[in-house]
């Protein structure tokens, strides 16, 4: 199934979030979209979802126009996406299979049904930081390798590559070599004192 955006708008109050936005993503093809925070990718992926209804312009499913769909009427249609979110709301307890299959299941569709292959080969759609992250400036940064990869194997069908891992904040570490070592101890336990016990003892003299 294509989907397309067709000049569409989102506005939340006096911010404009997408401005006259078109794109077609054909069936089958893989997409990254990249930006900087705050840019509206993700407000792109909602409205391409059928999560937020544009205030101008047309989502297409295929042939159907989801903006003008009914609330029951999508929902149906949205049984057909698998859409997950990026860390904190993902479960670390589950399989990334578990994370997609989940909406399906609260939405009553049957395991078997969820878990069958598509008839047609997907379209799969990665959306993700900004340009330094797609070009590894964040690599080693708090995880971001672990995402990077699991984005690529993602858009590349190697699900079973796909890890999630428990989200942990390691604090920054501060490398010393030696010679910075010895100048430190230096600073810190001779000089400093040293100089503090000169200026104690002048203003002690100034002032006996």
């Amino acid at each position: 199934m294509d989907l397309k955006l067709d000049s569409v708008s989102v506005r939340f109050g006096a911010l404009e979030a997408l401005r006259a936005v078109s794109a077609t993503f054909k069936a089958g093809t893989h997409t990254v979209i990249c930006g900087r925070a705050g840019c509206g990718k993700t407000t792109l992926l909602k409205a391409l979802a059928g999560l937020v209804r544009p205030d101008q312009g047309h989502v297409l499913w295929g042939e159907t126009d989801a903006t003008v769909l009914d609330t029951a009427s999508r929902r149906r249609a949205q049984g057909a996406f698998g859409m997950v979110f990026q860390t904190d709301a993902l479960f670390d307890s589950m399989t990334v299979r578990g994370n997609v299959m989940l909406p399906l299941l609260k939405r009553g569709v049957p395991e078997g049904e969820a878990l069958a292959p598509a008839p047609t080969r997907q379209t799969r759609l990665a959306v993700i930081g900004d340009a330094d992250f797609a070009t590894n400036s964040f690599f080693h940064s708090l995880g971001n390798g672990a995402l990077f990869l699991n984005t690529i194997n993602y858009l590349t069908e190697q699900t079973d590559l796909i890890g999630i891992k428990p989200r942990t904040d390691n604090p920054p570490q501060l490398t010393l070599t030696n010679r910075q070592m010895k100048g430190t101890f230096f600073l810190s336990v001779i000089l400093m004192p040293a100089v503090l016990a000169v200026i104690g003892t002048a203003v002690w003299w100034k002032q006996r």
